[in-house]
């Protein structure tokens, strides 16, 4: 009965020690989304509408200057006015949430 108790309390030291050695995941991130509006640079974390009605455009896609409402997750032509797509990025400094 001892040396059961002795085994048991032995393996317990070896897996606690065990577990404290092995290396921990890093947690990553997910990135933010931010939307933003095309025509007057209005951004926000939520997708929506912008004051001038317009549909606000995810970070990163493709949109037309001209036409509103067109958007694409690759470069290219307009499929409206054929006009190329301008990407959409982040302004400086106009965050809102």
């Amino acid at each position: 009965m001892k040396k059961l108790f002795t085994l048991c309390l032995l393996a317990l030291i070896c897996f606690v020690a065990q577990s404290q050695n092995a290396p921990t995941q890093a947690v990553k991130k997910k990135p933010s989304l931010v939307y933003i509006c095309p025509s007057c640079g209005y951004t926000s974390n939520k997708p929506g509408k912008c004051s001038d009605h317009r549909t606000l455009v995810q970070e990163g896609y493709y949109y037309c200057k001209m036409c509103d409402g067109v958007v694409a997750k690759k470069s290219g032509k307009c499929t409206k006015c054929g006009m190329n797509m301008a990407k959409m990025e982040r302004p400086k400094d106009k965050m809102k949430s």
